[in-house]
């Protein structure tokens, strides 16, 4: 089974707009792609407490998920990279506020000492990297190969979104990551946890940072998300 996750209603509708049998209740929900894909849904909830709390529940009652897809919106550090409206396959998960924080840049862990989960070469401090090809393992239901126009980049997850260009330029150069959200590293740690498959396809929204009207782009992200269907999963 494969669970599609977002961290809002409005992300999930907008994801399922092409489809048919939308039917969504109590944070949870299911719809159909062609004639016969069904498809799981989940609102996680914004930011990353909620995130792995919501996607931990669902797990706890639902064991047959094999594959967790988290889709979204997100920020851009990069519009030559990433300009408003394209999507993003995250290659890692990185999350910049574990450990001990000495500057205006990522807090380091290892200079905490401890890390997420696991031991030596196996051990989680603050990144976890990702496999998007995962998705063309699953060959009933994905395209054999992701569209060429798709951008591969390392994603950032914080709970609390850069404020200004100095925070998110800091960012994104000490992390060498190329978007901003607030959920993905929560749901692939705790798929990392439980030995599930995740990946993550975001819709760029804004330029991070930028609190300006002309860096935000709702309409084209929205647009992009409710067209992730169509690019990504097989005609059913």
């Amino acid at each position: 089974m494969i669970l599609f996750t977002a961290a809002t209603y409005r992300e999930l509708k907008y994801f399922c707009t092409s489809m048919s049998g939308f039917d969504f209740q109590d944070r949870t929900g299911q719809c159909t792609w062609g004639k016969h894909i069904g498809m799981s849904l989940l609102e996680c909830g914004v930011g990353p407490l909620n995130a792995a709390l919501g996607l931990q529940s669902f797990l706890a009652t639902h064991p047959e998920v094999d594959m967790v897809i988290n889709i979204g919106i997100a920020g851009s550090y990069d519009q030559d990279l990433l300009p408003l409206g394209s999507v993003c396959l995250a290659t890692a998960e990185i999350w910049p506020e574990y450990g001990v924080r000495t500057g205006s840049g990522p807090a380091d862990p290892k200079l905490l000492g401890f890390p997420l989960c696991g031991q030596d070469k196996d051990a989680v401090w603050n990144r976890i990297d990702l496999d998007p090809r995962q998705m063309s393992s699953y060959g009933a239901f994905f395209q054999e190969t992701l569209p060429q126009d798709w951008i591969l980049a390392a994603s950032l997850t914080v709970a609390g979104v850069s404020g200004t260009l100095e925070v998110a330029r800091e960012l994104a150069r000490t992390c060498n990551a190329g978007m901003e959200n607030m959920e993905g590293f929560a749901l692939a740690y705790v798929c990392r946890n439980k030995g599930i498959s995740f990946a993550e396809v975001r819709t760029i929204s804004n330029l991070a940072g930028s609190r300006s009207s002309r860096d935000w782009n709702y309409k084209a992200a929205f647009s992009s998300l409710a067209g992730l269907p169509a690019r990504m999963l097989k005609n059913g």
